[in-house]
C-alpha cells in the first residue's frame, strides 16, 4: 500500500502513515506474522470500521479498489495473494488449429477479446504471441524458439534449446527461459517502468499488468544481477532447482515434463513520511515463490510408445524389407539381364571342315553358352 501511494498520490503518504496505525492496530514493524495459508489463500484481516478521519479515507480508496480482495461486510475485508483467483474463471483464449499450417497449432490470435495488450508503452512488447503454454506444434527442432503466453505476466515468454533429452526412455527436447534483460535488450525496453527507469537483468515488474508494485524474478534470484542478488541474505541459486524448463517429443510436440518457477518480491527502501519505514535498508525483497510442473504420466507414455512409436519401428521394418526386396529383385533382374545379352552360343576352337563323308561335313570343337 506504502508503495503505491508513493508512487501515484506521494501527496498521501502522511495520511497513509495515520492510517497504518488505525488499520495494524499499532505495529513496531514493517513486517506482520501470518499463517501462510491466510497469506495465500484464506486472507488477512483488514478492518475498515474505523472513526479518524486518515483511516476512513484510506478505506474509502480500499473499498474503490477491492475487486482483489474478498469482501466480507461493508467494512471487512480479507486480502491474500491467491484467494480471489481460486476457483475463478480462467481466461478465455482464441487459438489457430493448425489447419492450413500445423506449424501453427495452438497458436493464440486473442486473449479475452483482445488481438493485443494495452499494458506496455510498446508495440513490441503488447504482442500476443506463441500457445498458451499447454499445446506445441509437431516437429520441433533445435533451432526453434518455443513461445507461450503468460496471462500472469502480461507477456510472452520465449524458451530455447539447452541440450537433447531422455524422459521414461523416450527421446526429447530440453529447453530453459529466463525472463531477459530489459536495460541492454532493446526488444524489451517497452517492459520498463518509466522511460528512464529499468530494472536490471532478470526482474520483471507487475504493475502495470498486476496493479501491485510486485518485482517477478526466478527463484532465490537464479540469472538475476548481482546487485538485487546481494541486496539479501541467504539467497542461494541453483540451476537445477531454479530454473524455468520444458522437455518436448519433438516429433509430436507432447511436453514431457515442465516447471515454471517464479519468485514475487518487493522493492524495500526509506520513506521518511512513514513511521515504520523510516530506516528501512534498499533491497529487493524475496515475499514467496512457486514451483508449478507436470510430467507425462505412464499411460501418455504408454501410449506414445505403443501407438507412434512402436508403429514408426514396425513401418521402418517393412521399410527396409522392403528396400531390401527391391534391391535382390533389381540385382536378379539386372544378372538376367546380362545373361540373356552374353548367352548366344559362341565358338571355340574354330572346327576345321573334314573331308566330306557321306557328303555331310563334321564340326570339330564345341559349343560354350
Amino acid at each position: 500500500m506504502v508503495l503505491t501511494v508513493e508512487k501515484e498520490k506521494p501527496g498521501m503518504l502522511s495520511l497513509v502513515n495515520k492510517a497504518i496505525k488505525a488499520l495494524y492496530r499499532d505495529p513496531e514493524s514493517v513486517f506482520m506474522t501470518a499463517p501462510v495459508r491466510d497469506l495465500l489463500f484464506d486472507g488477512v484481516v483488514i478492518n475498515c470500521t474505523l472513526t479518524d478521519f486518515a483511516g476512513k479515507a484510506i478505506c474509502t480508496q480500499l473499498k474503490a479498489n477491492a475487486k482483489d480482495m474478498e469482501r466480507v461486510s461493508e467494512d471487512i475485508f480479507k486480502f491474500s495473494f491467491f484467494g480471489m483467483q481460486n476457483g475463478s474463471l480462467s481466461s478465455q483464449f482464441r487459438v489457430k488449429r493448425g489447419i492450413k499450417n500445423i506449424k501453427d497449432i495452438g497458436r493464440v490470435v486473442e486473449f479475452n477479446g483482445q488481438k493485443k495488450l494495452s499494458s506496455w508503452s510498446g508495440e513490441k512488447c503488447n504482442e500476443i504471441s506463441g500457445t498458451d503454454g499447454t499445446i506445441f506444434p509437431p516437429f520441433i527442432t533445435s533451432e526453434d524458439k518455443i513461445l507461450a503466453f503468460s496471462p500472469e505476466l502480461c507477456r510472452t515468454i520465449a524458451v530455447v534449446f539447452e541440450r537433447p533429452t531422455t524422459y521414461k526412455g523416450i527421446k526429447g527436447y530440453r529447453y530453459t527461459a529466463t525472463l531477459g534483460d530489459m536495460s541492454s535488450n532493446p526488444n524489451e525496453k517497452c517492459f520498463c517502468p518509466t522511460e528512464d527507469t529499468c530494472l536490471k537483468k532478470g526482474s520483471f515488474e507487475l504493475s502495470r499488468c498486476a496493479g501491485a508494485p510486485l518485482v517477478v524474478t526466478l527463484p532465490h534470484m537464479y540469472e538475476t544481477d548481482e546487485e538485487y542478488l546481494r541486496s539479501v541474505i541467504g539467497q542461494h541459486p541453483e540451476q537445477r532447482k531454479h530454473e524455468i524448463f520444458m522437455e518436448f517429443e519433438p516429433m509430436t510436440g507432447t511436453p514431457l515434463g515442465a516447471r515454471r518457477r517464479l519468485q514475487f518480491n518487493i522493492f524495500l527502501h526509506k520513506v521518511d513520511k512513514i513511521d515504520l519505514m523510516k530506516e528501512v535498508p534498499s533491497a529487493l525483497l524475496p515475499i514467496f515463490w512457486i514451483n508449478e510442473g507436470l510430467e507425462l504420466g505412464d499411460k501418455f507414455v504408454n501410449d506414445l510408445n505403443n501407438n507412434l512409436f512402436r508403429t514408426l519401428n514396425i513401418l521402418s521394418g517393412v521399410q527396409w524389407t522392403m528396400m531390401g526386396g527391391g534391391l535382390a529383385l533389381a540385382a536378379g533382374a539386372a544378372l538376367l539381364h546380362y545373361k540373356k545379352r552374353s548367352g548366344f552360343a559362341t565358338v571355340s576352337n574354330p572346327p576345321a571342315l573334314a573331308a566330306k563323308s557321306n557328303g555331310i561335313p563334321s564340326v570339330e570343337g564345341s559349343l560354350r553358352y
